[in-house]
């Protein structure tokens, strides 16, 4: 059974305003159901809804995108080489990981979209353990 995509190819370029790589292009539904797997957790969603608002399909482009970001962040930590006069140095003053930046960078819609609610109940206590709403 061959499933469309929630996103094609053509409209993912789109709403990363680049084309994609290589390899995104050749893993396209591996990171596409990794993204999709992020914002459902994200959101506290079991499924994504039938029909797509483009503000949700932007969120998954972008967590797409960060995919081939951490795949290519380095961890090793390395503050600074210096071989004669070529010298490389790393921002370390930041623990922050691609995907947290995401998630602070794109609060607004996450919160906009977000089913994760919890609920506080308050009452008294009756026979048969039921609550009584106050």
């Amino acid at each position: 059974m061959n499933e469309q995509p929630v996103i094609s190819k053509e409209e993912m370029a789109k709403l990363l305003g680049r084309s994609l790589t290589t390899i995104e292009d050749t893993n396209y539904n591996l990171y596409l159901g990794l993204a999709t797997t992020r914002i459902m957790d994200l959101l506290c969603l079991t499924e994504l809804p039938a029909s797509l608002e483009d503000e949700l399909k932007l969120l998954i482009a972008r967590c797409f995108g960060i995919i081939g970001v951490e795949q290519k962040t380095s961890y090793d930590n390395v503050e600074s080489k210096k071989v004669e006069d070529f010298s490389v140095t790393y921002d370390n003053s930041s623990e922050e990981t691609p995907m947290s930046k995401f998630v602070k960078i794109n609060g607004d819609i996450i919160a906009k979209y977000s089913n994760c609610r919890g609920t506080v109940v308050s009452g008294k206590v009756f026979r048969n353990d039921c609550i009584r709403y106050i």
